[in-house]
């Protein structure tokens, strides 16, 4: 049985962990192995019968604080946990800065057009926004790019 009085804060993370900056790994003292398992592609960890996702242990490891709402990995890798790949964004800015895997095209913001050319368009503020059809998807992309880093503060 857990403890609920139990409150997970910095200084018991540095007492039964080490952290790795550079490669990402929260090590288990006791243990001496790296911690994690998977889950829904983000590596989790049970402290206290209580599940935590690997990088927000970390933000607390280091920063002393939980974040205030999400933290992103800022390559799209979810495992990578390294410090230089994680920082705190609001929600909006995360599902701003999300991969999109699934595009035909292989871009973000670029979609097949019937007459066999390419639509632009970009989703801000919950409204689709239409950016032009091009020759390329590469254009296409190109104009998608430009709008993006005008509209989002993390876009990269």
């Amino acid at each position: 049985m857990a403890d609920k009085n139990f409150t997970v804060d910095q200084a018991y993370l540095r007492s039964a962990f080490l952290y790795n900056p550079e490669t990402g790994h929260l090590i288990s003292k006791r243990t001496q192995k790296t911690v994690g398992w998977l889950k829904n592609k983000y590596l989790c960890i049970d402290i206290h019968e209580k599940h935590y996702k690997v990088h927000r242990i970390i933000w607390m490891y280091v920063h002393g604080r939980w974040p205030n709402e999400m933290i992103d990995h800022i390559n799209g890798i979810k495992t990578d946990n390294r410090l230089i790949n994680l920082q705190e964004v609001t929600t909006k800015e995360n599902a701003e800065n999300r991969s999109v895997t699934w595009a035909k095209s292989g871009y973000r913001g670029v979609v097949p057009a019937p007459n066999g050319r390419w639509k632009a368009q970009i989703g801000h503020n919950k409204k689709t926004i239409y950016l032009g059809t091009y020759d390329t998807k590469e254009e296409a992309h190109e104009i998608y790019k430009k709008i993006a880093k005008s509209l989002f503060t993390n876009y990269k």
